[in-house]
């Protein structure tokens, strides 16, 4: 059921193992998707960008025709923050895309994981079956879903991915109000290694 993914990812999990702890899966977030949910944000990035820049413009321009080449220049450089404003939302699409890339989900016999590689380091979330509520899933074309679950009492904080989680939707490498394995593929199978994980805290003696 493990789907071959980057091999650099693959060691990034291996490398997070414990003693005793066995690999039961591991994937990838489809990027595509993702970036496909950053769509409301690009849309209302086009005006805001493009009411920006004519701003900015008809600022110069009223400046430049009253001949006052001084402190009014200053005026036309307040519309610049939100030119690069609009600029970061328009790049939205391409951050998440390459934001998912470089993110592996895992499950072992112990805990779920979410780990993501950059340039200076990793950033790692692990889910302990204590911390796993109501588990759901959401499925799609081509065998694809998302499955995500309520933190239980004492749950983990959500994957600390973005600046989507960035300051695009809360679904995107799961949050703190949404935890979870997004875009993935089998997410039927996903959801029932959840569930079998979360049924060893019940099972163990209290």
């Amino acid at each position: 059921m493990m789907k071959r993914i980057d091999p650099t990812l693959q060691n990034l999990v291996n490398s997070e193992l414990e003693s005793g702890e066995k690999l039961q899966w591991s994937g990838q977030p489809e990027p595509t998707r993702l970036a496909k949910g950053t769509l409301p944000i690009l849309l209302f990035a086009i005006p805001w960008t493009a009411f920006a820049c004519f701003w900015v413009t008809m600022a110069c321009t009223g400046v430049s025709h009253m001949h006052q080449f001084g402190p009014m220049m200053i005026f036309p450089l307040f519309g610049l923050p939100f030119i690069f404003v609009g600029l970061g939302m328009l790049s939205t699409p391409l951050f998440v895309y390459r934001q998912a890339k470089r993110t592996v989900y895992a499950i072992t016999n112990k805990r779920a994981l979410m780990l993501k590689a950059s340039g200076r380091g990793k950033t790692v979330v692990s889910y302990p079956p204590a911390v796993f509520g109501d588990i759901n899933r959401l499925e799609y074309a081509s065998n694809k879903g998302d499955v995500t679950w309520t933190p239980g009492i004492g749950g983990a904080m959500g994957f600390p991915f973005n600046s989507s989680s960035l300051l695009i939707r809360s679904r995107y490498s799961g949050n703190i109000a949404t935890p979870g394995f997004f875009g993935i593929d089998n997410p039927h199978d996903v959801e029932k290694l959840l569930r079998q994980l979360a049924d060893t805290k019940k099972s163990e003696p209290q």
